[in-house]
């Protein structure tokens, strides 16, 4: 791999391509303990604001390039750089978008929920509020049940109202706790966690998300909601050139840990055969390396605002939790984030599959 430094970034010419690394992309996707937890592979923090940054102080040795920064040293590995100029450029897709969210889907935008209805255990498992459980799911991207009984079992209940419990490298039914270990991820600890989807790593990745609360003394740790389908919508209505570049450009997850690496690719607005919206799919902490050729610099512009209409704490809800209560969400849909904490914050969760809502929906609502 050849490297030429030149006044706005890296020149590369790698086993399968040449590409121009600009300093924002750079500094975007450092790799340097600061940057990245050595321990979960994940990003520490966010670049966006600074997609064009002033040109540093570089220094290559045999194995990373150093950037001196005004206010900061980062560094990129070769081996980071590599595997993007030794594969070929991707190619992106020519979809227009024609409409947000499925029918039904109400968008939170001057219709936020200022509070949270929920359906009881007992009326979701004899099916008298069935409807109305799957009715919030489609409607407003989550539903919130009562006096759900502790233990495996009362996780099991509320997800098969809808449809099996989907196994993945975390099990079927599994604990999230500060305490766990076992899995190298940010959710199992106490700081804060900003909007996101989860399983970007996953080809196919979960549809709905369920957390049961088994046991809460803490101070803080509230769960955070917020509409990805609105903040699509926010995108495409003001600038739908950004828009188009986020729903026909894969964005790359990563998941990594002993004896297990788990890559996927899809746009961060994944659309239908229609043109239609139909994921969502946003996590900047799992975010891996890839470069797109000549249109990378407009695409980090419009991954950053998609960045800051998640991050925008107006459009946010917030969930208290205790004992017993369960919040289930469309994980297509639906970004979830965690105030920081103290103190105790248990839970049992699940994922289930996006067709099986899909199912529900068909059979309960039409």
């Amino acid at each position: 791999m050849d490297i030429d430094v030149t006044d706005t970034g890296l020149g590369v010419v790698g086993r399968a391509r040449s590409a121009h690394l600009d300093w924002g992309w750079l500094l975007d996707h450092s790799d340097d303990p600061a940057s990245v937890d050595a321990a979960t592979g994940q990003r520490k923090g966010q670049t966006f604001g600074a997609e064009t940054p002033p040109a540093p102080a570089v220094t290559i040795d045999a194995q990373r390039v150093s950037l001196e920064w005004p206010n900061r040293i980062t560094s990129v590995s070769l081996g980071l750089i590599a595997s993007v100029v030794d594969l070929p450029e991707p190619q992106p897709g020519n979809k227009d978008i024609t409409a947000i969210g499925q029918h039904g889907a109400h968008l939170w935008d001057g219709a936020r929920p200022t509070s949270v209805e929920a359906v009881g255990f007992a009326g979701l498992v004899d099916g008298s509020e069935l409807g109305r459980f799957v009715g919030g799911l489609q409607q407003r991207g989550f539903a919130v049940v009562e006096d759900v009984p502790l233990g495996r079992q009362g996780v099991e209940a509320v997800a098969e109202r809808i449809g099996y419990v989907r196994r993945t490298i975390f099990g079927d039914v599994w604990e999230l706790a500060a305490d766990v270990s076992g899995h190298a991820d940010s959710a199992y600890s106490q700081v804060f966690l900003g909007p996101h989807t989860d399983a970007t790593y996953m080809h196919d990745a979960p549809g709905l998300q369920l957390f049961v609360c088994q046991e809460w003394a803490a101070q803080g740790g509230r769960t955070i909601l917020t509409d990805g389908f609105a903040a699509a919508e926010r995108i495409w209505s003001s600038a739908p050139e950004q828009a188009s570049l986020l729903a026909n450009n894969d964005v790359v997850g990563r998941y990594v840990e002993p004896g297990v690496y788990l890559q996927a690719a899809r746009p961060a607005l994944r659309l239908d055969r229609f043109g239609q919206l139909v994921q969502v799919s946003y996590n900047n902490y799992d975010r891996a390396a890839f470069h797109l050729g000549d249109s990378d610099h407009r695409f980090r512009l419009a991954y950053a605002a998609l960045a800051r209409e998640v991050d925008d704490q107006a459009h946010w809800i917030t969930l208290d939790w205790a004992p017993g209560r369960a919040l289930v969400f469309d994980n297509w849909r639906v970004l979830h984030a965690r105030e920081q904490f103290s103190g105790i914050r248990r839970f049992l969760g699940a994922y289930l599959n996006h067709e099986d809502l899909e199912s529900a929906v068909r059979l309960n609502l039409t």
